[in-house]
């Protein structure tokens, strides 16, 4: 298959892993998916005209200047073809069927966990997560996070104070609108001692439902995922739905949020706010390994 039509496939906005898969298994190549006629994308279950207009209309002359404008950025594309498509993300049902990478991380690496939470945590969760952070990133685990301001912010520093520690920002923007702003130095930092990741193409803006969508690749990306602290209507309870379906090790820090008492009783791992059982954890997790 052609590495450039799939890209130029992947780079619609609606063509995401069931999408790609459905026009596959009717046209059996991308190449052939980008010479159809509207008649025949129409027949496709879910293709309606904005899609198959958004199919005729792909340029795969204009992927291939994208391409060498994003390699000259320091951009990979990573796709469900190449060998080093990220090992955590290729058995996630909604993987995208192509992922942009920025940074030094083998995406072949298994030993992750994802450190979430909150925008506005308390005092004794920040320091929760940096601890914790820190704590994974000691013990040769890279941390996942998201790259918001709060709990995403800390554990990512966390990971950042140990010397070699890695960590990993999935990003609801593409990978040249660092977003949120305040946060491009850390970025920066993430990129010379991991990776930064966006199912989106470089020059997209962050949007909602990308910053949602974005959660599942979070934990797709991670063997386990600790809620540090979320509220009732926290994205972070996002991230804990996609961490249960996808059959990852979930805990939460047990603080007085609703967020947090709803995924304990719920039958997530309970942290104590103190981290005392990190270790225990650890070991569920080479146990899994």
């Amino acid at each position: 298959m052609s590495r450039v039509a799939w890209i130029t496939l992947s780079c619609i906005p609606r063509i995401g892993a069931k999408m790609m898969t459905r026009l596959l298994d009717h046209f059996e190549s991308p190449e052939a998916v980008l010479c159809a006629n509207k008649e025949d994308l129409l027949a496709i279950t879910g293709v309606g005209e904005i899609l198959a207009d958004q199919i005729l209309a792909a340029d795969m002359d204009q992927i291939v200047i994208r391409l060498e404008q994003w390699q000259a950025e320091g951009v990979r594309v990573l796709t469900w073809l190449d060998d080093d498509y990220p090992v955590m993300l290729r058995d996630v049902d909604d993987a995208p069927p192509s992922i942009f990478m920025r940074g030094n991380w083998p995406p072949l690496e298994t030993r992750t966990v994802a450190i979430i939470g909150t925008r506005q945590p308390s005092t004794e969760a920040l320091a929760a997560a940096f601890n914790l952070g820190q704590q994974f990133a000691e013990r040769g685990y890279t941390v996942v996070s998201g790259l918001a301001v709060g709990i995403d912010t800390q554990a990512h520093n966390g990971a950042l104070r140990v010397d070699g520690g890695q960590t990993v920002g999935m990003l609801g923007c593409g990978l040249q609108r660092i977003y949120p702003p305040q946060n491009q130095v850390l970025a920066r930092k993430i990129m010379d001692n991991g990776a930064l990741f966006s199912e989106l193409p470089p020059e997209e803006e962050v949007s909602s439902p990308a910053l949602v969508a974005r959660n599942r690749l979070i934990t797709g990306l991670s063997r386990a995922v600790i809620v540090v602290e979320a509220g009732a209507k926290s994205g972070a309870l996002h991230a804990a739905r996609f961490a249960r379906v996808q059959g990852r090790t979930l805990g939460a820090v047990g603080y007085a949020q609703e967020g947090n008492y709803m995924l304990i009783k719920d039958g997530a791992i309970f942290i104590p706010p103190d981290l005392s059982n990190v270790d225990t954890l650890l070991e569920i997790l080479d146990d899994e390994g």
